[in-house]
Formats: C-alpha cells, sequence, structure tokens
C-alpha cells in the first residue's frame, strides 16, 4: 500500500551526512520495533541540525527570504528489537528539484529530503544480552516547497533560485503526489466501512505546535491514528496494532485555538489495517476543502 516516492538519487558527499542519534524509552513500542512518529525527529537532528543548517544552499536561501515548506513527508517504520540504550545511526541527504504545470511550465521549486536508519539488535532491559547485527529501522522521505513566506501573497512563489553556484532552475524533476492519489484505497483492499466523520472535532492547543507558529506537522498522524483505531474498534478489530506507515500530505496549517472535521475510512489489506482521510477547518464545515491528508497503516 506504499505509495511511490522518490529513490534516493546519486547524491555528493555534500549533501550527505551520517550521525548517531540517540533513542528514549518512548520511542521504542513494547514489542521492541521503532514508532514511525520518532523518524520525524530522528531525521530532524541529522538532515536539518547536521546538513542543511550548514549548507551555503540554506543561508543563502535565507537571507532571500527563501524559506522550503514540507508538503509531503512519509514515515516507514522497519524491524526490531532496538534498546532505548544504543543509539541508531542515522543517514540523511537532499537534493533540489522542480515540477512543471500542464503547460510543462516550472511550478515550484522543491528541496527533497531522504534518511534512513539502522542500529543493532537489543534489548530494552536485559543489557547483558548480546546485541545482534545492525537492522533497519526505518526510512523518511520529504518534500518541501520553497517559497517567500513573508513576502505578499502574490510575490510568495518561488519559480527560479538565485544561489550561488546553483542553476536557476534545479535540472531533477518530479511530479508531486495527487491528493485524489493519496485518499483512494489501495489496491486490494477491502473497505471497512463508508467514509464518515470522527466524533468530537479534532482540538489544537498550543501543546500541538512549534516554533514555526502552527500546529507540528507529526501531530497529524498522532491524532488521525487514534481516530482511526476507534473506527477499527467499531469494525470489530483488535487494536493491538501499532503504525508502521504514513504518508501526509499538508495544504495549510491549523493553528492554536483551531478545531478540524476528521473524515477517514478504515480497510482491511492483507494481514494488516489501514485509513485514509483528511483533516478539514471547522469553519468550512463536513464538506470542507482538506487542509491536511494522510494515509497510514498498521500491522500486528
Amino acid at each position: 500500500m506504499r505509495l511511490p516516492t522518490p529513490p534516493w538519487p546519486e547524491l555528493p558527499a555534500a549533501q550527505q551526512a551520517l550521525h548517531p542519534v540517540p533513542l528514549r524509552y518512548e520511542d521504542i513500542a513494547q514489542d521492541g520495533r521503532l514508532m514511525v512518529s520518532t523518524l520525524g525527529p530522528l531525521y530532524g537532528a541529522v538532515a536539518w541540525r547536521e546538513l542543511l543548517q550548514k549548507a551555503p544552499v540554506a543561508s543563502a536561501a535565507r537571507e532571500q527570504g527563501v524559506v522550503p515548506i514540507l508538503t509531503r513527508l512519509v514515515l516507514d517504520g522497519g524491524g526490531g528489537p532496538f534498546s532505548p540504550s544504543l543509539p541508531l545511526d542515522v543517514r540523511a541527504g537532499y537534493e533540489l528539484s522542480h515540477s512543471v504545470d500542464e503547460r510543462g511550465e516550472v511550478a515550484r521549486i522543491h528541496l527533497e529530503i531522504w534518511a534512513e536508519a539502522w542500529g543493532p539488535r537489543g534489548h530494552a532491559y536485559d543489557l547483558l544480552a548480546e546485541h545482534g547485527p545492525d537492522q533497519h529501522a526505518g526510512s523518511v522521505y520529504a518534500e518541501h516547497v520553497f517559497t517567500r513566506l513573508f513576502a505578499p501573497p502574490a510575490e510568495r512563489k518561488v519559480l527560479r533560485l538565485a544561489l550561488p553556484g546553483l542553476p536557476p532552475i534545479p535540472p531533477r524533476r518530479i511530479t508531486p503526489l495527487s491528493p485524489g492519489t493519496l485518499l483512494s484505497l489501495p489496491e486490494g483492499a477491502e473497505p471497512l466501512d463508508l467514509p464518515d466523520l470522527d466524533y468530537p472535532l479534532a482540538l489544537f492547543s498550543l501543546g500541538h505546535t512549534d516554533s514555526n507558529q502552527h500546529v507540528n506537522s507529526l501531530v497529524y498522524p498522532r491524532i488521525f491514528e487514534d481516530a482511526a483505531l476507534r473506527k477499527l474498534r467499531s469494525c470489530g478489530v483488535n487494536t493491538a496494532l501499532l503504525v508502521r506507515h504514513v504518508d501526509c500530505l499538508f495544504r495549510k496549517p491549523f493553528f492554536a485555538g483551531e478545531a478540524a472535521w476528521i473524515r477517514l475510512q478504515v480497510f482491511a489489506l492483507g494481514n494488516s489495517f489501514g485509513a485514509v482521510g483528511a483533516f478539514s477547518p471547522e469553519s468550512e464545515g463536513p464538506e470542507g476543502r482538506p487542509s491536511v491528508l494522510v494515509r497510514l497503516r498498521f500491522e500486528r
């Protein structure tokens, strides 16, 4: 049920980084698998703090008032078990790209980030047990759009870059995922119900926000997970499940004090379960245009 994401391209060493990142007890489920929500902070620690924060392209863009805004986030969980006492090695890389409109003209300039985490097989409490070989803990794909965030609305779209040593239009071309594709059920999936609203409304507080002044991108999958579990339980499914895949599209952020309708549909696919759905502003009603779209998959 994983939708296509661009594979790692061949990247120069300057656009990659590898660093160990420590884990917390809450990052690992009781069976030792890594929570997919943990992959966000892991990739951020390496991709943003160790790699992009020091990259000339990032500093030059900031000086020009151009910033990358997250538009898609894909999180995939791996195997286990892992120990919270042992760090994971996180490799991250980035590339600039562009997309085109129906006329073949440049529509957006993008920043793509890939990350993957590996670590030794471990145990939470038996610290004397022999640790196993490294195994895959999870992977991340993050797609961003460059924008002039603080410019007047008509001047925010970035169609060319003016960064030292780089072409105005990055040669790499991508096709962003469409909302309709994300909301469609995977091939072979059996719907367990009809699309429906989750009640009550999702409420956003200051505790859901970050220093970007809006609801943090990792909040939506977690709230959506709870809604999906409620719906699966109503369909007779045992909710002793763990999210192993998340794919989110971000159109507009929510802010503290706002509320959202969640419309979703759950399904079964082989031995796993999943859900597709969206967050829409309370002010636009249950049928309002989605601001955030989510697809996720659970495993036992």
